[in-house]
């Protein structure tokens, strides 16, 4: 019967919002400005009402442009007010869910007042150009090959391995290199992983191999290509490749965006901690390890595939954000509200949205 009494008041009460953006709850401050309604002992202002139409879809506030659908749309903010109150009324907000999820969010709201995306595009010039000199190695990068390498004690057998692995490649046995090398190869560096080498640039190649090698590198085109017989630095090679990473040359500008948003993050996670660390400090934290050891953390037996292991059956609610880093709290999700229940939402401080 209480499922069917929340049904009703809603369902039928809110069926006019159905559809709505509802990021979080409803907007009933004592901020001045004409006021469309009165709930209580609280009032529901014009300003307030226009902020939460304009959260909707441009489809959705094209329905509430005459006085009577207004009416429909003001009816659900003043439906979830009393229920609201009443919720209060009962002691609601002091259950300890309640109050978690509270925390939760004024925890982001916290966190995004003092650490968020703002400041990003006001870094000085001369911080992101040594920014991006400090970190030129990404931003600038040769061409880097990955090769498979066989090194064999001489030419001779070097020509036999080359001609046995040219038929099993006509055979399209892309195998058969790799093998020959785990084998055969004198290169104990690359044996192991049947003569790959990972990706290398061209000098680093050839202060391994020799200059003859990385030549023969460079001109090996076409995937799993294979070299001919090569003398290089500790006898003969045959060389076979079977990746390319293109160079990269980003410059500057190019770059900007990217920097600023690495750069301001990574101030920001370093100020976040400091003053999680002040806060600490003032709070005069302290653990008792033996309690904690006391604690029962003990893992379920997902022996059987979890057979027999009962969950509860809850709505997710978002893992605590106390310790999450700026810019990563926002992809959190709070509890979800029952189906078609779409409450205004409470504009942040500043009138700045939270997203």
């Amino acid at each position: 019967m209480r499922t069917g009494v929340l049904d009703i008041l809603m369902g039928a009460s809110l069926a006019s919002l159905l559809g709505c953006k509802a990021p979080g709850p409803p907007a009933f401050t004592t901020g001045g400005g004409p006021v469309v309604a009165t709930v209580g002992g609280g009032a529901i202002t014009r300003a307030q009402f226009e902020q939460h139409l304009k959260e909707q879809s441009p489809f959705i506030r094209a329905r509430y442009t005459t006085l009577d659908r207004k009416k429909e749309f003001l009816d659900g903010m003043i439906r979830f007010r009393l229920l609201a109150d009443e919720a209060r009324h009962e002691g609601l907000d002091k259950d300890p869910e309640v109050v978690s999820t509270l925390d939760k969010l004024i925890v982001q709201k916290l966190v995004h007042l003092k650490f968020g995306e703002e400041g990003a595009q006001a870094l000085p010039e001369a911080d992101l150009r040594g920014y991006y000199q400090q970190h030129l190695d990404e931003f600038v990068k040769p061409e880097r090959l990955r090769l498979q390498i066989i090194e064999l004690a001489d030419a001779r057998e070097a020509a036999r391995a080359r001609d046995r692995l040219a038929t099993a490649a006509r055979k399209h046995d892309l195998s058969a290199f790799g093998t020959y090398a785990s084998a055969h190869s004198l290169d104990a560096a690359t044996r192991a992983r049947n003569g790959d080498t990972e990706f290398q640039t061209l000098p680093e190649i050839a202060a391994t191999y020799g200059q003859a090698v990385a030549d023969a590198a460079a001109k090996l085109t076409g995937q799993d290509e294979m070299s001919g017989v090569v003398e290089g630095k500790g006898g003969a090679y045959l060389v076979r490749i079977i990746g390319r990473q293109a160079a990269l040359s980003e410059t500057f500008e190019q770059a900007r965006p990217a920097l600023q948003s690495r750069l301001w993050h990574e101030r920001q996670n370093k100020a976040f901690e400091t003053y999680v660390q002040q806060l600490r400090e003032q709070a005069h934290v302290t653990v008792d390890d033996a309690e904690l050891a006391k604690a029962d953390a003990t893992a379920p037996d997902l022996s059987g595939n979890g057979a027999g292991l009962r969950m509860p059956m809850r709505t997710p609610v978002a893992p605590p954000v106390a310790a999450t880093p700026p810019g990563a709290w926002d992809r959190r999700r709070l509890r979800q509200l029952p189906p078609g229940y779409h409450p205004p939402s409470a504009p942040p401080p500043g009138g700045q949205m939270v997203r």
